[in-house]
């Protein structure tokens, strides 16, 4: 069973002139799909009348539990990259922004472990000029330790994605977590880049949609 969380990226491309004012995005949040915990206990009752007893099994359901995604953007707060910048006439555009906690939590029986991948839709502008979500990607990867939580952040895995080479045009791993270890919760951080989107792009706002998968 997989998780995805959908968020709302905005830039601002400024060729000449005064800047663009930054509006926000509406954030669409895709609600995990989750298994709700069940235990069935059975048990045989003593006869304390006849002071005898009956011996009999119990039984207990495992739940299933779920792979969740949870983020601080929401549908009044998008990603803003803000104004992007071109170091000088003719070069290509670049911004950056940090990118607050993404946290997977996963209660999954079984110590399945899991895999979260990062993927960018195509930035469009109001005019419907676009450049491609491979410009996107996500650097300076770090899993940051839940106090107290057994899942440690040591063994999570990260990865970088340059924007541009390869990018986030199509889904890229940002977090594995090895099967076989503790279930729990990991917080994931990073910084959210656009670069070398080529000069000629039309000035004005862009949005994109970010797509977070933990499965």
């Amino acid at each position: 069973m997989a998780s995805a969380l959908a968020v709302a990226v905005g830039v601002v491309l400024v060729t000449g002139g005064a800047p663009v004012a930054p509006a926000h995005a509406e954030t669409v949040e895709a609600r995990p799909a989750a298994t709700l915990p069940v235990v069935d206990v059975g048990r045989d009752v003593t006869s304390a009348a006849t002071g005898g007893s009956r011996s009999g099994g119990v039984v207990v359901t495992i739940p299933v539990g779920a792979i969740m995604l949870t983020t601080p953007y929401t549908s009044r707060r998008s990603i803003e990259l803000g104004r992007a910048e071109c170091r000088r006439l003719g070069s290509p555009y670049a911004a950056v922004v940090r990118l607050d906690d993404i946290v997977v939590t996963d209660t999954r029986a079984g110590n399945l472990g899991f895999t979260a991948t990062v993927t960018a839709g195509r930035f469009v502008s109001a005019t419907g000029a676009s450049f491609a979500g491979s410009r996107a990607g996500i650097v300076g990867v770090t899993a940051v330790q839940v106090p107290g939580n057994a899942l440690r952040a040591h063994d999570v895995r990260v990865a970088d994605t340059a924007p541009g080479a390869p990018g986030l045009g199509a889904p890229r791993l940002v977090a594995r977590y090895p099967a076989g270890l503790s279930t729990g919760t990991v917080r994931v951080r990073g910084l959210l880049a656009v670069a070398r989107v080529p000069s000629w792009v039309p000035a004005g706002r862009y949005t994109a949609t970010l797509t977070v998968t933990a499965m």
